[in-house]
């Protein structure tokens, strides 16, 4: 059977919804307008098998068989993490006799060898299985390209345990990925849809080690290794895959949690990746790079009036509690912050839970996995070429203002807090092009120098205080009071930290560009 092997690279968008969503995507108007067949319909039993000690999981491999009917498919991926709803695995697939797995001729590739030295002298046993209901819709974008829209309903299995499943894929049979996009725009607009975060396979082995219920936390950057020798082209899709990672995961975690890293690092996120295309301007020109770094810019405004009250209550009015533990007008005060915070919360929650969200994300997908979509460099340039044009901007910006550090005014201070926010996310995106041994310590003092200027910003953001409206049955007196002593202690605390921020970037400065060789 080796003869009908295949080995291909999907291109997937994948949505969580729920069975109401379900049953009203099926009647979206794009897949009337595009459809080239009617919706077929079937039944699929898929058994995900591992080793006991699950190599498979370990080693980012699933194997799969799945009955279609009366035919039997084996599937081997590899590589099939979910970012922002995005899913790219390699895959090779072969039909089989029945539900048990056949191991030999996987072929030369490099996740087969990979399989087969895995699986030396081990055994496989079945560890999971999903069936679901599928319901298949085949359209042709405009300009040809082929695009699968399936609507799974179904359960995943583990004994006696079972978990729903309710999903929308859309895969690229053929064609360009930006008409894959399209389609799920049209798909999501008016839609309070969300990314899905897990494969199937993934979830399974949620299910099966006892962590489908585990919480949710706020997610960092995670830094992309690029080679030295990378293209522009490569290193871009990297780091901005990277910064949609970021986005989307903290999205969910604002939506689902009251995790305050949630809005911290979707707004880091979403200037990580503004600070992203700023360094990339060759080939991030274009109208709709433009719209997508304003809209980047105005939910991160959304979401910093939540993250603002989180500073408030959670780090400026809780300091001052501990340092004046018996005045109780403080606490009157966090409370009635924390009152406050719950409705800014509120606003900022409905506002993502709506195609705003979503739509900003396909755009973004678009962006990073459609080339066509964006400008050519004006030259093929390497992209540690581009890292150092970009450093050296982000760090002149940044001297331009610590030169003149001691006679700053408060404006002045935010500005050059900006630079440094840019020239870290910069740093950080760049940093696999440079030995450990120099950006160490450069982004070790960068972002010393970040956190006391973000302080102060914070005790300038404090100022606020002073003009919100706070329910009418609080005392006023009580909370100006409380107010008051907030504000002379951590003004007290910024004249002292404003000392530190002098000597922090003096240090920083005699380090000097690191990528300068």
């Amino acid at each position: 059977m080796n003869n009908c092997l295949a080995v291909d690279r999907e291109i997937e968008l994948k949505f969580d919804v729920t069975k109401d969503q379900l049953d009203r995507l099926r009647d979206k108007g794009v897949l009337k307008e595009l459809s080239i067949s009617g919706p077929k319909f079937s039944k699929l039993r898929s058994v995900y098998y591992d080793t006991p000690c699950r190599l498979l999981k370990s080693n980012g491999i699933s194997l799969r068989i799945r009955q279609i009917g009366d035919r039997w498919v084996q599937t081997l991926k590899a590589g099939q993490g979910v970012i922002a709803g995005l899913s790219q695995p390699v895959e090779i697939e072969r039909p089989v006799a029945n539900s048990i797995p056949e191991l030999e001729n996987f072929g030369e590739s490099e996740i087969a060898v990979k399989f087969e030295q895995l699986l030396e002298g081990a055994e496989l046993e079945p560890v999971f299985e999903t069936v679901v209901e599928r319901t298949t819709n085949e359209l042709q974008a405009v300009d040809g390209s082929r695009i699968e829209v399936a609507f799974d309903a179904g359960t995943l299995e583990v004994g006696n345990r079972k978990s729903q499943i309710h999903e929308v894929e859309l895969e690229l049979k053929s064609g360009r990925a930006s008409s894959l996009f399209r389609v799920a725009q049209k798909l999501a607009t008016g839609e309070k849809l969300r990314f899905s975060t897990m494969t199937k396979s993934e979830r399974g082995y949620d299910v099966v080690d006892g962590e489908a219920c585990k919480s949710l936390r706020a997610q960092r950057y995670s830094r992309p290794v690029l080679k030295k020798n990378c293209a522009t082209e490569e290193a871009f899709s990297a780091i901005m895959r990277a910064c949609a990672g970021q986005i989307a995961h903290n999205w969910k975690v604002i939506l689902d949690t009251t995790d305050i890293e949630g809005p911290h690092q979707l707004r880091v996120g979403l200037r990580r990746f503004r600070s992203s295309l700023a360094a990339f301007k060759s080939i991030s020109r274009r109208k709709r790079f433009r719209q997508l770094k304003m809209e980047a810019r105005a939910i991160a405004a959304l979401v910093g009036e939540l993250r603002d009250m989180d500073v408030l209550c959670e780090e400026i009015v809780a300091v001052a509690i501990d340092k004046r533990s018996k005045e109780k007008s403080l606490v009157a005060l966090q409370e009635q912050l924390n009152v406050k915070r719950q409705q800014i919360r509120k606003m900022v929650e409905s506002e993502l839970a709506s195609d705003r969200m979503v739509l900003f994300l396909l755009r973004l997908g678009q962006m990073i996995e459609a080339p066509k979509w964006r400008a050519a460099p004006s030259e093929q340039q390497m992209a540690v070429n581009i890292a150092a044009t970009s450093l050296d901007k982000s760090w002149t910006r940044v001297v331009k203002w610590g030169g003149r550090i001691e006679t700053l005014s408060i404006p002045e201070r935010h500005t050059m807090r900006k630079a440094l926010k840019r020239l870290r996310y910069q740093v950080e995106a760049f940093e696999t092009f440079y030995p450990n041994r120099k950006t160490k310590p450069f982004l070790k003092k960068l972002k010393n120098l970040q956190d006391i200027f973000g302080y102060l910003n914070d005790v300038a953001m404090a100022e606020k205080l002073q003009h919100l409206d706070f329910h009418r049955d609080s005392d006023a007196d009580d909370l100006q009071r409380a107010i008051s002593t907030v504000l002379s202690i951590h003004v007290a605390q910024a004249k002292r930290a404003w000392k530190r921020a002098q000597r922090s970037w003096n240090a920083l400065e005699k380090s000097g560009p690191f990528w300068v060789q």
